[in-house]
């Protein structure tokens, strides 16, 4: 799988300490996953307490993370 971190994503994970490995493994397994758009979407995982959303879309075979959000923050 062929990620790409837009500079929102990145600065937005750097604000709710979501780390990169956090983002693969959500969308690598999610709990659930849902079609936002034409090739967008958002997946969600639990981390114990954590529960993190990533929003993406789909560009020519590479997920491009738009944004991840702790929802319990």
């Amino acid at each position: 799988m062929k990620i790409f971190f837009t500079r929102h994503a990145k600065s937005r994970m750097r604000e709710r300490r979501i780390s990169k490995e956090n983002v693969v493994e959500v969308m690598r397994s999610p709990q659930p996953q849902e079609i936002i758009g034409q090739d967008r979407y958002q997946f969600y995982r639990h981390f114990g307490k954590r529960f993190i959303r990533v929003t993406c879309q789909f560009e020519k075979g590479i997920f491009v993370i738009i944004t991840a959000v702790d929802k319990n923050s």
